[in-house]
């Protein structure tokens, strides 16, 4: 099975409906603050109404800074254990979970992508890295579905193609990360709870680092 049709399989069911971006509930003097503060950018002059603009022009600003290699916030820590406390429409709130789980399905192949290229590859240590990596973002998004009220699927049924090449390893691993950041810009400008934002922000920017590795 060629790369590419594994990048369009992927690719399905990313789009996340406008209405998201626009439909918010009421809030009640949510912030922007730091949530995860070991790495990742933050908007510390972000807008209390949870205007996502500035963290992910934050994202933008931090890539290339090894957040992808180290310890971003995989366990959602400082989210409420009993959930948003927000009014959140349910036209709004359910696609919303819904791409957020159709997120974590695709960091759970990238996940076992990595996986397998490192394990077939005697080459560069940096596929076992990104394959940590990648199960601390799944680590973030399960529990910002279990936040946002939604029961998080930690499986996927996506195949896994084992590269026979390094460079067939690094050619999927780019159009992953191209895709994914792409997926994150989308959650980034339609998210409904601001207390969720600096979480993605760090994914973001981990998924550019990731994207610079792979490109050498």
């Amino acid at each position: 099975m060629k790369p590419l049709f594994i990048i369009a399989v992927l690719a399905a069911a990313t789009a996340l409906p406008q209405a998201a971006a626009q439909g918010r509930g009421p809030r009640a003097n949510p912030s922007c603050g730091n949530v995860c503060n070991q790495s990742g950018p933050h908007a510390p002059n972000g807008n209390a109404a949870g205007d996502c603009n500035g963290q992910r022009q934050g994202a933008r600003r931090g890539r290339g800074n090894g957040a992808g290699q180290g310890g971003l916030c995989g366990s959602a820590q400082g989210l409420a254990p009993g959930g948003t406390n927000l009014v959140i429409p349910p036209g709004v709130l359910r696609p919303y979970v819904k791409a957020l789980q159709a997120t974590l399905e695709k960091e759970l192949y990238a996940r076992d992508y990595y996986t397998a290229a490192a394990q077939a590859l005697s080459g560069p240590p940096r596929f076992a890295k990104l394959a940590q990596a990648e199960q601390k973002h799944a680590n973030a998004v399960a529990n910002m579905i279990t936040y946002l009220g939604g029961t998080p699927v930690l499986a996927h049924n996506i195949p896994v193609v084992v590269p026979a090449t390094v460079a067939e390893a690094d050619a999927t691993c780019e159009q992953i990360e191209l895709l994914v950041i792409d997926v994150y810009d989308r959650l980034i400008n339609a998210c409904p709870d601001p207390a969720i934002l600096p979480m993605l922000s760090n994914i973001q920017s981990a998924n550019y680092a990731h994207l610079d590795a792979v490109n050498g």
